[in-house]
């Protein structure tokens, strides 16, 4: 249990510290795939940075605040649609196999927690032409699949 309240904590820490970094707005959309063998998302004309491949939106919380990490099939990473950083395409693709190898594809769409002000966690991965979005709550007692896609998840900076 203690394990699992440390990790919750560190990735709550991760994420406080990701909002208090500045960092320059950048309007650019997602746009088509580039030539990777990760699929894009829906696409939209002359964006350089690909369509996304993983999307992480962490809500709720004490203070009810929406915080939506997503990286590019080129390697961006924004934090609430603003870039934070540019880890390469090279990154994008091994997180995506990392949260494949941890099972990520294999897990349920939803698991549930009666916490109210723990935050949800809802993740889309987007490998080839194979989607899927799954949902848990962060309470500190994650199934043993969860946890290790969410430790794969606490990686993405």
């Amino acid at each position: 249990m203690q394990h699992k309240l440390k990790f919750v904590s560190m990735v709550l820490v991760g994420f406080l510290a990701a909002c208090a970094t500045p960092a320059a707005s950048n309007p650019a959309a997602p746009s088509g795939a580039l030539n990777s063998p990760l699929a894009a998302a829906p696409a939209q004309a002359n964006a350089p940075r690909g369509g996304s491949v993983i999307e992480i939106e962490r809500s709720g919380g004490i203070a009810g605040k929406t915080e939506k990490t997503v990286v590019y099939a080129n390697g961006e990473l924004t934090l609430n649609e603003v870039t934070t950083s540019q880890p390469g395409a090279n990154a994008a693709q091994k997180w995506v196999a990392d949260l494949d190898a941890a099972g990520f594809f294999a897990l349920q769409g939803s698991y549930k927690s009666r916490c109210n002000d723990c935050f949800q966690v809802r993740v889309t991965i987007t490998k080839a032409a194979q989607t899927k979005t799954m949902t848990y709550i962060e309470d500190g007692q994650l199934p043993d699949e969860v946890t290790k896609v969410a430790n794969v998840l606490a990686t993405i900076k």
